[in-house]
């Protein structure tokens, strides 16, 4: 099982991006402690997205899986760890509040995965 690996705001829209680019029908966990800073992140994911992807502001819908978890959320951690996400963005502002909680309830559901398969990643500016 992979830590979580810090990658620069760029990269980490890049690296979504692709990601929905794919037929790949696993779930991508993106954790921000503002829901303001999510849409903005989520609004530069969109710019490098093709046209005809359906969007709102909490999920992009394709042929993946999107969840979108920020402060306006009832139990952040509890949603979280209901899901078993293969690849995990978070934070870095939400990470350093919240990393104890990361680690036991995001590790943790993961490890039902392939660890080859999971990518945890620290979004860094």
């Amino acid at each position: 099982m992979k830590e979580f690996l810090p990658i620069k705001r760029e990269e980490a829209i890049k690296k979504i991006a692709e990601y929905f680019r794919t037929t790949n029908s696993e779930t991508v966990g993106i954790v921000f402690e503002k829901q303001r800073d999510a849409t903005a992140f989520l609004d530069e994911v969109k710019k490098n997205l093709d046209k005809g992807r359906v969007w709102n502001k909490k999920s992009i819908e394709s042929n993946t899986n999107t969840r979108v978890v920020t402060d306006n959320c009832r139990n952040p951690i509890r949603i979280l760890s209901g899901w078993s996400c293969s690849k995990l963005f978070i934070e870095q502002k939400c990470f350093e509040k919240h990393s104890e909680d990361f680690y036991k309830t995001c590790i943790c559901p993961q490890c039902a995965l392939n660890p080859d398969n999971v990518e945890n990643y620290l979004i860094i500016d």
